[in-house]
C-alpha cells in the first residue's frame, strides 16, 4: 500500500526497491532486538537506559563496520553476510587476536577472520516471506510484588490461593 500514486514521478521499479531497502532496515532492527538484546532495556535510570542504547549501537556499528570489511575484499554483496554468524565469529576472533603479539600476527587473524566471513554467505532467498508474529510468549504467573515469604503462591489449575497461616 502506497500513497505514491502519479507512475511518471514514482515509477513501480523504484517503489519496489525501496520496500526492499526498507525491509534491509527491518531487518538491521531485527538484528538489534534479537541477537544484540535490545528486545527489553534492563536499566531503570534514563541516564542508564541512554548508555545502553549507546553501547549496543556502537556494538552494532562495530560488526557492520567488520561486515564491510570483509565484503570489500573479495567482492561479496553485503546483503549475503549474516550479522549473526559476523558477531559469533567476531568473538571467537577476538580472543585470537589478544593473544597475538606482533603486528605480523594480528594482521594474519584479522586477514583470516575477514576470510572467514566472506566464504560463510547467506544464500539469496527473493520472494521470501517471514511472518508477523511475536515468538515468546509470556509467563502466565503473577507479578511478585511483595517479599517472597509474605507471597508464598500455590498454583492450582488457573486458581491462585494462598495457603492458611499456621498459628
Amino acid at each position: 500500500m502506497t500513497t505514491l500514486l502519479d507512475p511518471g514521478e514514482y515509477p513501480a521499479a523504484t517503489v519496489a526497491a525501496t520496500y526492499l531497502r526498507r525491509w534491509r532496515i527491518e531487518l538491521c532492527l531485527d538484528d538489534l532486538k534479537t541477537v544484540l538484546g535490545l528486545e527489553a532495556l534492563r536499566c531503570k535510570s534514563p541516564a542508564m537506559i541512554h548508555r545502553e542504547l549507546l553501547a549496543l549501537l556502537v556494538a552494532h556499528n562495530l560488526v557492520r563496520a567488520v561486515m564491510a570489511s570483509a565484503a570489500r575484499e573479495p567482492a561479496v554483496a553485503l546483503a549475503q553476510l549474516s550479522f549473526t554468524g559476523s558477531l559469533d565469529a567476531l568473538l571467537s576472533f577476538a580472543a585470537a587476536s589478544a593473544q597475538a603479539t606482533a603486528r605480523a600476527q594480528r594482521r594474519r587473524v584479522w586477514a583470516g577472520l575477514l576470510a572467514r566471513l566472506a566464504a560463510d554467505l547467506v544464500p539469496l532467498r527473493p520472494g521470501r516471506h517471514e511472518p508477523r508474529a511475536v515468538k515468546r510468549r509470556p509467563m502466565s504467573y503473577p507479578h511478585l510484588n511483595r517479599p517472597r515469604r509474605d507471597d508464598r503462591v500455590v498454583r492450582h489449575g488457573t486458581r491462585f490461593r494462598r495457603p492458611a497461616k499456621n498459628t
